[in-house]
């Protein structure tokens, strides 16, 4: 089954006792490949703009949540949560830097099996999350486990969770990575 130049799968057809395919049957067999190509390939785009209008539906409720919720807890959970519908992920987290003493406290981490992230600190620089901080840049790693750039508490964490990929981008206002020490803490990992 070939549409638009790739291949999507293959119909198979055989006999047990019957020698070669007439013409008619080969030309057959083409057209029907033909047309489960197409039906796949609609059944794909149908599966995607669905995949797409669930998450414009998750992301107009987070918004919604953050323009009506003055709760810092509140609006956390729900952005956490909302990129771990939005990304398909097993855990996500938030973290946010205290301008004293510049050290990164974990606030929500929906997901998680880790039971400590409450006291687990991040200073800019360490882990890959630190390295976000620090640069105030994306970071992501398809195998965390085997990155020589984590410390062995980072690793001890990732074997708990079982984390393999990982993503960390920067929140930022106005180019800078935030400082949220003076807003209620609300702490809560669901």
């Amino acid at each position: 089954m070939i549409h638009h130049e790739r291949a999507v799968g293959a119909l198979i057809v055989a006999f047990g006792s019957r020698g070669d395919f007439t013409a008619e049957e080969k030309n057959l067999a083409g057209l029907l490949a033909d047309q489960a190509a197409i039906a796949i390939e609609n059944a794909q785009l149908y599966e995607e703009a669905g995949r797409r209008q669930r998450e414009s539906e998750l992301l107009a409720d987070v918004v919604r949540t953050v323009n009506t919720s003055l709760e810092l807890a509140t609006v956390l959970q729900r952005i956490a949560e909302g990129a771990r519908e939005v990304c398909r992920t097993d855990m996500a987290f938030i973290a946010l830097r205290d301008v004293a003493t510049d050290i990164f406290a974990f606030r929500q981490w929906p997901g998680a099996r880790y039971a400590d992230y409450r006291s687990f600190l991040i200073a800019p620089g360490q882990g890959a999350s630190g390295l976000v901080l620090a640069t105030g840049r994306p970071f992501r790693t398809d195998r965390y486990l085997e990155d020589t750039r984590f410390g062995p508490e980072f690793l001890a964490v990732a074997r708990v969770e079982d984390l393999h990929a990982y993503m960390a981008v920067p929140i930022k206002i106005e180019d800078r990575v935030e400082d949220f020490s003076r807003l209620p803490t609300g702490t809560t990992g669901s």
